[in-house]
């Protein structure tokens, strides 16, 4: 429990968000209702924000899941957006985002399969790539170091464009001590999953000095100058 003292100091620094808490509501995909997009929590969309969800569109797959009973599913026969999405309060700071994706014969649309990232009003917004193809679980973390915006939140989406199924789960946001961080990407093959990547992935590191869209030019791979 959170000490009267952590909790004065917290509002006389401004902070929005402790160290070590999740910021995502319901990242597991536990907390399933009765709705088209069946997760609480969550928002989503087909083709963008032009045209609302149908059943079938995301589901809670309760065979193929990391942890936990499901994991959200993204299911597409045809390439077209389709994204589902959460409002985040965050300040500025430091912060690591955690999941766990896995994916069947997810096919490119317009250069890219799947991506996730950030995006908050009056600001550019933050994207990474997902890779294409058939794979096993795979760990995805994310350095951010977000900075103050005109709006009080952030938008954390997970969009895929072409065919296929892209299964997410065990998502979360913490703020984290930057002392010696820098932004950057790691998606790392868990041991005893199946499946490869169109290319490998490593460790991509990014300019902490902008928050320009991320273009991705700068990878390497784990252990490798």
């Amino acid at each position: 429990m959170r000490s009267a003292a952590a909790v004065m100091l917290a509002m006389l620094l401004g902070t929005s968000a402790w160290a070590g808490e999740n910021l995502i509501q319901n990242g597991g995909f536990e907390k399933l209702v009765e709705h088209v997009l069946p997760f609480d929590g969550w928002t989503g969309w087909n083709q963008g924000k032009n045209v609302p969800l149908v059943a079938g569109d995301v589901v809670a797959d309760k065979t193929v899941k990391h942890g936990g009973t499901a994991s959200a599913s993204l299911v597409s026969t045809t390439p077209r957006w389709l994204w589902i999405g959460q409002k985040v309060k965050t300040g500025p700071g430091w912060y690591k985002l955690t999941m766990y994706v896995r994916a069947e014969n997810l096919t490119e649309n317009a250069g890219r399969a799947a991506r996730f990232g950030f995006d908050t009003k009056g600001w550019a917004s933050l994207d990474d790539v997902l890779p294409p193809g058939t794979y096993g679980w795979r760990k995805v973390e994310r350095i951010y170091h977000l900075p103050e915006t005109p709006a009080d939140y952030y938008m954390l989406y997970i969009f895929t464009y072409g065919s296929g199924k892209l299964n997410v789960d065990d998502v979360t946001l913490e703020k984290v001590d930057g002392t010696g961080l820098k932004e950057g990407i790691s998606i790392e093959t868990l041991p005893g999953t199946a499946g490869s990547a169109v290319r490998p992935l490593g460790f991509e590191e990014h300019d902490q000095s902008t928050c320009l869209p991320l273009t991705g030019s700068l990878l390497r791979l784990r252990g490798q100058a």
